[in-house]
């Protein structure tokens, strides 16, 4: 305010000095501010991503080509169970339908050759989230391991290899809720169920059982 009536009064020329001095210094002082605040600005975001990329464990660093695995591509799709997965196609997340979880549990963000991933999985009953695979152009991919930490829930940025453009993103995991029901009870009860029915069927009746084989669907 002192500035503002200073320009209302004839100033001489050491007046004026001195007032564009105040202005020069409050300049300075807003320009300080301004940077400190940027400064402030720019750390946070750098202090976020280094604690997103931190939180996966990247099993296959540079990535790795799917014509040519490794012995980890093996073991995932192999040992482990897919739990959600989607397509990206630009910015379109297609979530795929054949999984137990997605989009209400998991989000996905595309930013072309990387992505950021959110989880929650504290309402799904028992769920974990172990073991994520990436694939993109070219039949490139990688594998990340989830810690302990983030098994229920958690933030990550990801990337094949900063080049290949992310296509899909599986999420693998288990589920831990154990069972109510003693399954060797359930067991000793179907094969009396079993037994009784064949005793009190006529003898001309065949008696057929037929196994059903589930196969598990992976995403391209």
């Amino acid at each position: 305010m002192l500035i503002l009536r200073l320009l209302d009064l004839p100033m001489t020329q050491s007046d004026e000095r001195w007032h564009m001095r105040c202005l020069q210094i409050r300049g300075e002082e807003i320009a300080s501010d301004w940077n400190m605040k940027t400064k402030l600005i720019i750390i946070g975001l750098i202090a976020t991503a280094s604690i997103s990329q931190a939180t996966l464990i990247d099993l296959t660093p540079g990535g790795f080509s799917e014509n040519k695995p490794p012995q980890v591509f093996y073991d995932l799709i192999l040992h482990h169970s897919q739990i959600a997965g989607a397509n990206i196609n630009g910015n379109t997340v297609n979530w795929s339908p054949f999984e137990p979880l997605g989009p209400n549990e998991f989000s996905i963000t595309p930013l072309g050759t990387d992505a950021i991933i959110s989880w929650d999985l504290a309402l799904t009953d028992g769920y974990i989230f172990t073991y994520l695979l990436l694939e993109g152009t070219n039949s490139q991919a990688n594998i990340y391991q989830v810690p302990g930490p983030q098994i229920i829930n958690g933030t990550a940025y990801v990337t094949i290899d900063n080049v290949s453009t992310i296509q899909a993103i599986i999420f693998y995991g288990t589920n831990l809720v154990p069972e109510t029901v003693d399954t060797g009870w359930l067991l000793f009860f179907a094969v009396i169920g079993l037994v009784l029915t064949y005793k009190f069927q006529p003898r001309s009746t065949i008696f057929t059982v037929t196994k059903v084989r589930r196969e598990q669907t992976y995403l391209p």
